[in-house]
Formats: structure tokens, sequence, C-alpha cells
């Protein structure tokens, strides 16, 4: 991202913030939330985790698999020939080069998917804030944004989201007295 994409995005995020601060909504954690209700939730999430991260492996592989092969091929062969070793370290940059290029399309694919499901209904701020009171709109757009950021981080990222807040139930239930 060059200088001018980066100063432009955080002007956008300062006025956000700006305008937010002004005008400030409340939506407040609901008061009968239950950790079985989030349990509920987050796997019917982890399923579309899998299957977002399955479609994305699938695209990648028909896509950029064959390319990947070759360049690695390419290797193979240059590093058998000890008087190639410059010619295989460039290929190697190359596959490197290569590899990063397509995890970085890989996120976009997930990413999209992630979105097209939120914008579908999906989400997790409804479970867990009481919106009844707050600007629905601005808290479905967060909600379709933050959940598809979990989406599409992939199975990692969710089993490290779902650790997160079950270490948070289970310190909160500690502090309450209730096991």
């Amino acid at each position: 991202m060059n200088r001018f994409a980066k100063t432009l995005v955080i002007s956008i995020l300062f006025l956000i913030v700006l305008y937010w601060s002004i005008h400030p909504q409340s939506a407040p954690i609901r008061g009968d939330l239950q950790f079985e209700t989030i349990l509920g939730m987050l796997g019917g999430l982890f399923v579309l985790v899998l299957l977002i991260e399955r479609a994305t492996e699938i695209a990648i592989a028909i896509w950029r698999e064959a390319p990947t092969q070759r360049l690695q091929q390419e290797i193979n062969t240059l590093s058998e020939d000890s008087t190639a070793s410059d010619a295989a370290a460039a290929k190697t940059a190359d596959l490197l080069a290569y590899q990063a290029e397509t995890k970085g399309i890989a996120l976009l694919i997930g990413f999209t998917l992630s979105v097209i499901a939120c914008a579908g209904g999906i989400g997790i701020l409804d479970t867990i804030v009481d919106t009844s009171n707050a600007n629905k709109p601005f808290m479905r757009g967060m909600d379709i944004i933050l959940t598809s950021g979990l989406l599409a981080g992939g199975s990692d990222a969710f089993h490290q989201f779902v650790r997160a807040l079950e270490s948070f139930f289970v310190s909160s239930r500690k502090k309450n007295g209730t096991t």
C-alpha cells in the first residue's frame, strides 16, 4: 500500500471516529446472554469457516496450483545442477513471490465469500449486543465487517477467538461464584 493510500485510510478512519464521537450510539451487551447461546452461534460459524476455507482452497488449487508446481519443478531441476545455484536461487525467489501473491488472493477470496455470507444475515453482534436502541444500519454494517473478518481468517483465527471468549466466560463465572 503506497503512502497516499495509507494517509487516505487513516484520514477516513479519523473522520469516522470523530463523527461517532460527536454522535455516540449505545449498544450494551445483552443482559440475557448465556454461554450456551454463544456456543451454539459459534458452532454454526465454525461450520461456515470450514466451508469458506475449503471453497477458497479449491479456487486456489484450480487457479494457482499448476504454476506453483512448475516453479517447484524448475527449482528442483536447477538444484540438482551444481553450476546453476544462482538460477535456482532466482527461481526460489520467484516461487516465494508467487506464493505471497497467492496468499493475498486466497485472503481476498475468503473475505469476499465471508461478506456474501454475512450480507445474507449471518452475524455475531446481534447475538451478543442489544441493538434495540442502537443505530441498526450501522450495527449491521459493523456486524458484517467483523464477522466477515473472523470467517475469512480461517479456522486458526476462529479457534483463537473461541478460546478467548471461553476464557472470558470462565473468568466471569468465577467472579460471580457460579460454576
